[in-house]
């Protein structure tokens, strides 16, 4: 009985979808990191008593 011998992997390049996937994630990353941001500096002001 032949079995079939594997085919050598080969890096297959990166596609558009690719590069749009890794932009909205590179998006919601900086979303999320100016979230936090703005979160910290309401947590410091309530800390100071601050009032708006």
């Amino acid at each position: 009985m032949n079995t079939p011998s594997p085919r050598p992997a080969t890096p297959t390049p990166r596609t558009v979808i690719d590069d749009l996937q890794i932009r909205r994630w590179l998006a919601l990353r900086r979303e999320l990191s100016e979230l936090h941001a703005r979160l910290e500096y309401l947590k410091l002001m309530a800390n100071l008593g601050v009032s708006r």
